[in-house]
C-alpha cells in the first residue's frame, strides 16, 4: 500500500502568491516563487528576499539511549568511523 503524503498548511499572505510545489513526481524538494511587491519602473534596479528556491522537510527521529555491555559488530569492523578498510 503507497502511503500518502502527510499534508503541510500554508497561509497565502497574498492574493497572488504561488503555493509551494513538486513540480515533477520524482521531485525531492518543492520549489517556493518569491513575491515582487511593489511596481519597478523600466531602468529602475530593487532587490527584495527570495528566501529559498527549494525546501525539503527532512523528519528527526526521537530515539531512546539504550546503555549495553558490548556493541555488535559493524561493517566498518576494528577501521572505525569513516574506515573503509583500504
Amino acid at each position: 500500500m503507497k502511503e500518502l503524503p502527510a499534508p503541510l498548511k500554508v497561509k497565502r499572505l497574498y492574493p497572488d502568491a504561488t503555493i509551494p510545489a513538486y513540480q515533477t513526481d520524482g521531485a525531492a524538494c518543492f520549489d517556493t516563487r518569491a513575491m515582487n511587491i511593489g511596481p519597478v519602473s523600466r531602468g529602475e534596479t530593487t532587490s527584495f528576499r527570495t528566501g529559498l528556491a527549494q525546501a525539503m522537510l527532512v523528519p528527526i527521529p526521537r530515539v531512546v539511549m539504550q546503555e549495553v555491555d558490548e556493541l555488535s559488530e559493524t561493517e566498518r569492523g576494528a577501521g572505525g568511523h569513516g574506515s573503509t578498510g583500504r
